[in-house]
């Protein structure tokens, strides 16, 4: 006799008979030998279900006792089951490998928009979750399981091998910061390929081991039997035409509308149509909390990339935060099943299949209103491109280069810039503007420049030295150089420079060292022609305290610095070599310039860890909504349905996915905080929704839905399926917590 199941919410409320019971307390095997069977009566009085349970000692088996405790796992399982689990360790390595790293590839080596990046990387996880419903069709309808598996795996090695070799040109640019590809070097860098291909040499040892399984041990490999999502789709669409073809002459005849299909279908195959159905109703906000779900892989990485990730002598990299969802998962599921649930069934709380997935909808959206709050922090050391929030604007930056302080005017009206500061960001409409300039150190001047759309410029103002010949001497004379900004902060942590130098020389170019005790980099500073200004590219680099040392000509000796300059994560550095005032310690006496350091975006001062609440409160919502919606499916479906619900769960993800697809190409560019709040409200709303439905909502029972003496079955070919499917349904409803403790069913409400 299958033993009596304690529900972590409630007690059971039926009777069971006694059995033989060992003194501690659990079912002797050699001494009972029973079967049990069902039979389910509905009282048409109070239209309440209760089971009435028969035990037959004389007719059980020792091996059909539904569980031994005192076996040992090899007994209790084939041997078969630890390749299938060997295989799907290493395929899930390689599909979260190359997924946790792929909204990093796009944005810093495809160099995509944030948008874009987005919209392709969940295009990747709705694919990955639709063909599996392709897969499925194949499996049940020509292949079969294994020759399924099988060659749709090396499909999947192929593109993962093609992802490894794409990947190998991107390398000659920073990468982004995974520990193979940043801790490792190929290329003379940072070793994407190895990102990616590790994850397909796992894909490869998947494969062997699931061959090795087939050739040692053995599966039992069946064939192809026809698919059950087809045969599904198939009725459905037979009884929809049906009444409306026959709408007029079949009135009244049946009383569901799935029953229109009765003249080509099974009752048994409608009946179960008829529970999916029921049990699908509920599916509806699936996919909003899946939108919400996913987007842990793209906006919370990239959230994560506008953060401090410095914990202590530890850098945390913005794709390594995904790693607290498992852990979360395996650290709360086991205080959630022995310590929550029975704590809230001793409260007299219930918590049946629906509250709890109500439940996880709201600590979904309650993550999202942390993760809003997060970037409002995080959006102010964020300075907004041009284009950005308002189309068609340009921008510029004034960087006093000079000794002295300077004034400009403009259309927008003029501007003070202290000697050796940077003025504030002036906002323009694209198009031609004059520029006048003052100072008391040189004499005055106009410049008149040609500002394009959604550029952002610097404006650098120096003095150099210019030959006078009716006086045979130098004179000091402004020079103005209008050069390009950068306002994107760096990701995972970097740091952007650009070097600038007032100094007159011959020189073309100047080698500029700038070096610290961990890192080295050697960059070239370019004379701007028909000036005297040299200026470097704007570079990436690692943070740090660093000294500069400038090369004036090809051999000479380094000119240094005195000072270190200290860069932190996340910032913007322009860096001007220029002469200095009297009033300003000089840091080199043999060139006469000071370095100046403009931190014109800032650093990231929001630490990575402060993610760390919303991941929390999003995995509990997922413990409470996704692990809980499976139990509710799995326990309310028929047997013959199982598969069926399993691939519209996985349509649910696609769907999700696309959600978000079409909310970022929908919206117009904006602040992810906005987006953050929006995807709250949005799942804060259909919580709500939810609330109701289960109220709404009937809990079923799958024996009302076996159909005796019924020889047409999709699921099996032998005489005995319905006993079958009797033995599943039963042990599904002894299964369902729901329904065994919670909720009476009302056996008619089940059949609309």
């Amino acid at each position: 006799m299958a033993k009596e199941k304690k529900d972590s919410c409630q007690q059971a409320d039926f009777p069971m008979e006694p059995t033989n019971i060992t003194e501690n307390g659990k079912m002797s095997v050699g001494d009972v030998k029973a079967v049990k069977t069902a039979d389910v009566v509905v009282n048409e009085k109070n239209d309440k279900l209760f089971l009435d349970e028969k035990i037959d000692k004389e007719i059980m088996m020792e091996e059909d006792l539904e569980y031994d405790e005192t076996a040992s796992c090899t007994e209790r399982y084939p041997k078969s089951i630890y390749f299938i689990i060997g295989m799907e360790f290493c395929e899930r390595y390689c599909y979260y490998g190359m997924k946790a790293i792929l909204i990093i590839y796009f944005t810093e080596i495809l160099l995509m928009s944030d948008d874009l990046a987005t919209v392709l990387y969940h295009s990747f996880v709705l694919l990955c979750y639709l063909t599996p419903v392709g897969g499925a069709m194949i499996s049940d309808g020509f292949w079969g399981k294994y020759k399924t598996i099988f060659w749709i795996s090396w499909i999947y090695l192929a593109g993962c091998v093609l992802m490894s070799l794409s990947s190998i040109p991107a390398v000659q640019s920073d990468d982004p910061n995974l520990i193979l590809r940043e801790d490792v070097q190929c290329f003379d860098n940072d070793c994407y390929p190895l990102a990616y291909g590790v994850p397909a040499a796992l894909l490869f040892v998947a494969i062997v081991i699931f061959v090795v399984g087939r050739y040692t041990v053995g599966y039992v490999i069946n064939p192809g039997k026809g698919n059950v999502v087809w045969e599904v789709c198939k009725t459905i669409g037979r009884a929809i035409m049906n009444k409306i073809r026959y709408r007029k002459a079949w009135k009244g005849k049946y009383e569901h509308w799935l029953e229109y299909a009765s003249d080509k279908y099974s009752k048994q195959l409608i009946n179960d149509s008829k529970c999916l159905l029921h049990i699908l109703v509920m599916y509806i906000p699936l996919p909003v909390f899946w939108a919400l779900f996913d987007q842990v892989g793209s906006r919370w990485t990239l959230q994560a990339t506008q953060m401090d990730g410095s914990v202590g002598n530890i850098t945390i990299k913005p794709d390594q935060m995904q790693v607290l969802n498992p852990l979360f998962m395996i650290l709360l599921i086991p205080i959630f099943d022995n310590c929550v649930y029975p704590l809230l069934r001793k409260c007299g709380i219930r918590c049946t299949y629906l509250q709890r997935m109500t439940w996880g909808l709201f600590f979904a959206s309650a993550a999202y209103v942390i993760a809003g709050i997060l970037q409002v922090q995080v959006s102010k050391t964020v300075r907004v491109p041009p284009c950005t929030e308002n189309p068609g604007e340009t921008g510029i930056t004034i960087i006093n280069a000079a000794p002295c302080d300077i004034m400009v005017s403009s259309a927008k009206g003029a501007q003070l810039v202290p000697y050796a500061e940077y003025g504030e960001y002036i906002e323009l409409s694209p198009g031609e503007y004059e520029f006048s300039i003052e100072s008391n150190c040189t004499q005055s001047a106009t410049y008149v420049y040609e500002l394009e759309e959604c550029e952002a410029y610097r404006m650098l103002i120096g003095q150099f030295p210019v030959y006078e010949e009716s006086s045979n001497s130098y004179v000091p004379e402004l020079d103005v150089v209008l050069v390009p900004d950068k306002y994107d902060k760096p990701d995972r942590g970097m740091v952007f420079a650009s070097f600038v130098f007032t100094r007159p020389s011959e020189s073309e170019y100047y080698e500029v060292d700038f070096y610290s005790n961990d890192f080295s980099y050697t960059v070239n500073a370019t004379r701007i022609p028909n000036t005297q200004f040299r200026i470097t590219e704007w570079d990436e680099y690692e943070p740090g305290s660093y000294s500069v040392c400038v090369h004036e000509t090809v051999g000479s000796l380094c000119a240094m610095y005195d000072d270190y300059v200290y860069t932190y994560n996340g910032a913007v550095y322009t860096f001007v070599a220029q002469l200095s005032d009297n009033s300003t310690r000089v840091n080199d006496k043999a060139t006469n310039t000071i370095l100046v350091q403009h931190e014109t975006v800032p650093a990231n001062t929001v630490n990575i860890l402060c993610q760390i609440p919303q991941y929390f409160v999003l995995t509990t919502g997922e413990i409470m909504f996704s692990v809980t919606g499976l139990e509710f499916s799995y326990a309310q479906a028929p047997s013959s349905m199982k598969s069926t619900l399993q691939a519209c769960w996985l349509l649910s993800i696609a769907v999700g996915n696309l959600i978000v697809i079409i909310q970022t190409i929908a919206a117009p560019p904006r602040s992810m905080a906005i987006d953050f709040f929006m995807y709250a409200a949005l799942m804060f709303v259909v919580a709500v929704i939810y609330v109701f439905m289960s109220i709404w909502y009937t809990y079923i029972d799958p024996l009302d839905y076996i159909v005796k003496d019924d020889s047409s079955s999709i699921s099996s070919d032998s005489d005995d399926d319905d006993e079958k499917k009797k033995k599943s349904a039963t042990n599904s409803l002894n299964n369902s917590e729901d329904f065994a403790r919670d909720n009476p069913i009302d056996a008619t409400e089940g059949e609309d």
